[in-house]
């Protein structure tokens, strides 16, 4: 899946990749057997074979760290990514991201594929894969819709009386207009569907209930480790 570069670029970025010239000879022999892999993953991401190398190659080193042999990345340096790489500050939303990317094993293995999707959809995903994972993020319960209680829980420290305390009376305000807004078959629930048209008709609604992607200057500082050329249109990143 190759994005479109339809937007008119307002910022360049050009530097060569930091693993281009630092590979060992393991790590060569590694990519190589891994030849069939990157293939497959070129198809199904936004990324080329020569970029999937480069960030598969990250992922191998953090296999790599402390001279353990893993297979997968903990959920202890996924969250190191998300929130000291990607600036994810919020724990708990951070948890929940890393949560959505294997729902299986509650974000504590991640695999080179995964690793590889999650990239795909940060820097280069569409706003309907965004769509489709920041949902996944918020519905910690896996009921397919969001509650008044489970909306409730996410802005219950957004606002806050004058003696520092919680203003849960300012909070079910928020949540009643929000359901107003969203709630658009009025059953009582936010259902992906509802999520979905409230996003499409107005994008700054993606991320309601907190952060579930990384921003754009996020995007370019991770990726100008690795990436040839780093681009910066007016409304998604992309790279060349």
């Amino acid at each position: 899946m190759n994005p479109k570069k339809s937007c008119r670029p307002s910022v360049y970025y050009t530097q060569t990749p930091l693993d281009a010239y630092n590979q060992t000879l393991d790590e060569t022999r590694f990519l190589k057997r891994y030849d069939k892999f990157t293939k497959k993953m070129a198809n199904e991401t936004h990324f080329n074979e020569e970029e999937i190398q480069s960030l598969v190659l990250i992922h191998y080193r953090f296999l790599t760290d402390e001279q353990k042999s893993r297979k997968t990345m903990t959920n202890e340096q996924i969250l190191s990514v998300l929130i000291d790489t990607f600036d994810m500050t919020n724990e708990k939303m951070a948890n929940n991201v890393a949560m959505a990317l294997d729902w299986k094993t509650g974000g504590q293995k991640i695999t080179k594929a995964r690793w590889l999707r999650m990239l795909s959809l940060f820097l280069r995903g569409s706003l309907r894969e965004k769509i489709k994972f920041c949902f996944s993020v918020y519905d910690t319960r896996r009921t397919g819709f969001l509650s008044r209680e489970l909306l409730f829980g996410y802005l219950n420290k957004a606002f806050f009386n004058t003696d520092g305390k919680p203003d849960e009376e300012s909070t079910r305000d928020m949540v009643d207009i929000l359901m107003k807004k969203m709630d658009h078959d009025r059953d009582g629930k936010i259902s992906f569907k509802d999520y979905k048209t409230s996003v499409l008709r107005q994008p700054c609604l993606l991320e309601f209930l907190g952060q579930c992607l990384p921003d754009k200057r996020a995007c370019i500082r991770f990726s100008t480790s690795w990436a040839r050329n780093v681009v910066l249109n007016e409304s998604q990143v992309y790279f060349c």
